[in-house]
């Protein structure tokens, strides 16, 4: 379990330990269970916003206190993969914080501060 604010601005390293850029935000799909996590966005050296799909990711390393994450590492070396650019159309985590939501389930307004994120399977989920 990670919190989106724990993860954001992290570093993203390919698989030779090579600067890819600092995370900007998560894409996602809502699902019926949960919203499945698909892509990680960053900006490369131009500034362009460009988005990795998660199964390129290998792992996510934290700090010895674990409170923050010290890298997101890619399986492969950048060289051998494609970023493509974020589109208007992209449900972004981002664009979730600091806004009112229904808790369908307390019948209730609530706001949201963070995102709490998990390992479903091979990739990550939105479960909180």
């Amino acid at each position: 379990m990670v919190y989106f604010s724990q993860l954001q601005k992290s570093r993203i390293v390919d698989s030779r330990g090579n600067f890819v850029g600092n995370l900007k935000d998560l894409v996602f799909v809502d699902g019926k269970k949960q919203a499945e996590v698909t892509h990680l966005a960053y900006k490369d050296d131009e500034k362009n916003k460009k988005k990795l799909p998660w199964s390129f990711v290998r792992g996510i390393y934290r700090n010895v206190n674990k409170m923050s994450v010290r890298k997101i590492q890619l399986k492969e070396p950048m060289s051998s993969l494609t970023p493509f650019f974020i589109k208007d159309s992209d449900m972004l985590v981002g664009d979730l914080i600091d806004k009112q939501v229904v808790d369908v389930d307390n019948v209730k307004v609530v706001r949201i501060n963070d995102i709490q994120l998990g390992k479903i399977g091979l990739g990550l989920a939105i479960i909180g």
